[in-house]
Parts: structure tokens; C-alpha cells; sequence
């Protein structure tokens, strides 16, 4: 799985813009997508645009990324489950 992120980090607040693709999304489009999308955020104009958000672009990469979602996943079910919270 691949996917790209820009990080807001607040001292309130982080937020997350990502970009995913397909899970059987061959490899080597993955990795050109992923080397545009940095090249992209890189831009110093792309940047300057960011700062003035008060936001950061930042990166996850392949398996980066799998790891985050597993443990996020994995963090939500436990809050989910000590709140007792059930589908409506």
C-alpha cells in the first residue's frame, strides 16, 4: 500500500491530507507516483504556500505507511472498545 501525506502539526491540532492508490497498484507506478508527489511538495513556491498555512509537508512512504495505518487501527479499535461504542 502507498501513500502520501502532508503533516499540519499545531500545538491544538495534526492533521493529514494522504493520497492513496489501489491495493494492487503495480510497484514501479507506486514508486512514480510517489517521487512526483515528492518532487511536488518539495517545490520551494509548493512550500512557501504550506508555511503560510501555518502546515509542513511530510512523508510516509510503502511500508512506512502500512505500519501507521495498522497502528492506528489498532489503536481506534481499543478506544472504541473501552467506550463501548456499537454501530447505530
Amino acid at each position: 500500500m502507498w501513500k502520501q501525506t502532508v503533516v499540519v502539526d499545531n500545538p491544538r491540532w495534526t492533521s493529514r491530507f494522504d493520497v492513496w492508490a489501489p491495493v494492487r497498484t503495480p510497484r514501479n507506478v507506486l514508486q512514480k507516483l510517489s517521487s512526483d508527489l515528492g518532487t511536488a511538495l518539495s517545490a520551494r513556491e509548493v512550500r512557501q504556500q504550506y508555511a503560510k498555512l501555518g502546515m509542513e509537508p511530510g512523508t510516509f512512504f510503502l511500508t512506512e505507511f502500512t505500519a501507521f495505518v495498522r497502528s492506528e487501527m489498532n489503536k481506534y479499535q481499543q478506544v472504541v472498545k473501552q467506550a463501548d461504542i456499537q454501530p447505530m
